[in-house]
């Protein structure tokens, strides 16, 4: 009886930390709520332009990693995007959606749906390094390893993510809109 008990507790706690992690809306609501105000980020993706995407399944763990790189002021930043429990097809059907990987075949997948994918995001951009990217590690929402964890030079400025809520820069923003387009997700 004790030891049934242990494996129930233990596997409670396993859900509890998978669902810790945080779904792309959830993201995205995280900065709109925090940031409320600011003419940048959500209000500024119009400035982005998506120059690459690929797409690059992985049908045994049912991931899909999206790398892109997009431009803005005259830089290039570099994204990348895990869905987690996406659902592929082997046959095309009228539920799915057909798109070309990295790897040149053709995939199906049921369009993922934003509310309930968990996601990890990741972009080079200052501006997810220094507001997101310790909050999204320790939401278990960021790609790759942990950041170096960013040192303030001053303290006459308020913090720049005083809610410590993880979130998206306007590259990841802009690189969501495109794959919305697509039908990718929704």
């Amino acid at each position: 009886m004790f030891m049934d008990d242990y494996r129930l507790i233990r596997g409670s706690r396993i859900l509890q930390q998978l669902d810790e992690d945080s779904t792309a809306m959830q993201l995205r609501q995280n900065i709109v709520t925090s940031f409320p105000h600011t003419r940048k980020r959500q209000n500024a993706t119009n400035e982005v332009t998506v120059t690459n995407v690929q797409y690059i399944p992985y049908l045994g763990t049912k991931m899909l990693h999206v790398k892109s790189t997009t431009r803005s002021n005259g830089n290039e930043y570099k994204q990348a995007v895990q869905f987690m429990r996406t659902v592929y097809e082997a046959n095309d059907g009228s539920a799915n959606i057909t798109f070309t990987a990295a790897d040149g075949q053709e995939y199906h997948i049921q369009p993922i749906q934003l509310t309930n994918h968990n996601v990890k995001v990741r972009c080079n951009c200052l501006d997810f390094y220094h507001r997101f990217a310790t909050w999204n590690f320790s939401d278990n929402s960021i790609v790759g390893r942990a950041p170096i964890p960013y040192q303030r030079k001053t303290t006459t400025r308020p913090e720049v993510n005083p809610d410590h809520v993880p979130g998206m820069c306007k590259h990841l923003l802009k690189l969501m809109d495109r794959m919305r387009s697509e039908g990718l997700i929704r």
